[in-house]
This record gives C-alpha cells, sequence and structure tokens, in this order.
C-alpha cells in the first residue's frame, strides 16, 4: 500500500495536468476525500469583491445549509474558515489556528449555520490570487479537528496545487489540438517532431501555435514555456 505521502505526489501529479478548472477542482476534491478522512471538501474560486462564485465542486455527508445569497453576502466576511489569510496570500491553515474557540463562540455564521449541520472543524489550502479573488480548498470534520500531521500533509501539497491550477487556467484557454501541441513543446519537442508524433504537418504545428500565443498572452515558444514551469 502506497503511503500519505506517495499518494499526495500522485494526486500532485494529476492535477498537473488538468485540461481546464473544472477538471482540476473535480480531481482535487476527489484526491483529497480519499487522502484525508473529511466530511466535506469544497474547492471554491470566488470573486470577494463581487461576492460572486466563480467555480466550486465539493463532496460532502454533512446536510446542504439552504440559505439565500443575501445571507451568504451579509455574513462572508464572518465565516470562520475565510479568516486568516489577506488579499492574494496562501498557505494552509485550520480553523482552530485562526479562531480561538471564544472567537468561534461569538460568530453568527458558525452558530446558525456550521456547527448545527456538523460542521465543527475545518482545514484550508488557501491559493495565491489576484486582488479580491479567494480560491481555496476546505475540508471540514464533524467529530476532531486536523491533526498536524494533515496540516502537514497539505502543507506538501499545497506549493502543486496553485501553480497547477493556474495552469489549468491557461489550458481552458486552448483548443484540444492547441493543448496537444503545447503538451509536446513542453516536452522540448520540434515543430517536427511534434508533427511526427501527431501525424500533421510541422506547418499546421505552426499555426496551432501562432493561435495559441495570443490566447496565452505570449508571443513566442520560449515565453509559453515559462508560463508552465
Amino acid at each position: 500500500m502506497r503511503s500519505a505521502v506517495e499518494r499526495a505526489w500522485a494526486l500532485a501529479q494529476e492535477a498537473e495536468r488538468a485540461a481546464s478548472p473544472e477538471d482540476f477542482a473535480e480531481l482535487v476534491v476527489d484526491g483529497l476525500w480519499d487522502l484525508i478522512p473529511s466530511d466535506d471538501v469544497v474547492f471554491n474560486d470566488i470573486d470577494e469583491a463581487a461576492r460572486r462564485l466563480l467555480l466550486i465542486r465539493s463532496r460532502s455527508v454533512l446536510p446542504v445549509a439552504e440559505l439565500d445569497d443575501a445571507y451568504w453576502a451579509e455574513n462572508y466576511d464572518g465565516l470562520p474558515f475565510c479568516m486568516g489569510f489577506g488579499p492574494g496570500e496562501s498557505g494552509v491553515a485550520r480553523m482552530s489556528d485562526v479562531l480561538d474557540r471564544g472567537a468561534l463562540d461569538r460568530s453568527p455564521v458558525y452558530n446558525d449555520v456550521l456547527c448545527p449541520g456538523g460542521y465543527r472543524y475545518s482545514i484550508e489550502v488557501v491559493f495565491a490570487s489576484p486582488g479580491m479573488v479567494r480560491r481555496a480548498v476546505i475540508l471540514g470534520r464533524a467529530d476532531r479537528d486536523f491533526r498536524d500531521a494533515e496540516r502537514g500533509l497539505l502543507g506538501l501539497l499545497a506549493p502543486h496545487l496553485d501553480p497547477a491550477y493556474r495552469r489549468a487556467r491557461l489550458r481552458s484557454l486552448l483548443t484540444p489540438r492547441e493543448r496537444d501541441v503545447l503538451a509536446h513543446v513542453l516536452d522540448g519537442l520540434t515543430n517536427r517532431e511534434i508533427a511526427q508524433r501527431l501525424a500533421i504537418s510541422p506547418g499546421t504545428v505552426r499555426v496551432h501555435l501562432e493561435h495559441a500565443y495570443p490566447k496565452l498572452g505570449v508571443g513566442s515558444r520560449t515565453a509559453a514555456v515559462s508560463l508552465f514551469r
């Protein structure tokens, strides 16, 4: 049986190959569900300024809180698992790392929503993000806090998941064929070698790259490669 570290590394490698943010979110949620015992795992990509959810994927055995958007907009800043990190910051933290029991007991969201639904403990991996965008994977449990070893395991994963999500967002801008060509470019193949692998002409390879570069915001092979390193 593989160790937890080996399974975490396999998850990081799988996430690195995600073709889109949606693929990434599903892979990571399912992977963490299997890696760390949890009652709830969710990936969120949130525009905090607009209070708009850009992407969410989740698995849970806890009851879903049926609250309207107005409640979340009003109480978002009071969500216990959204504290401890400033705009653009990244890292790993348990809810108990950033709030003591007294602060939790005074939290309306914790008392009204989380605790009654069995969501008493959480740990999150927060990704670096621009401005008022918040990207994070949050794991929740009802019966016990997350151990230091589990926090350490997520700490090993975090530096890999963060850039993998950014690259998945970039790949989602490309067509499937452009992604195929770019993958071979990242492997160091020349246009002629890529053409042989994909059974197309070198000219077609060049055209795919010429279409891909503007979508990625770059103007050369070297610059495109640097985005994915």
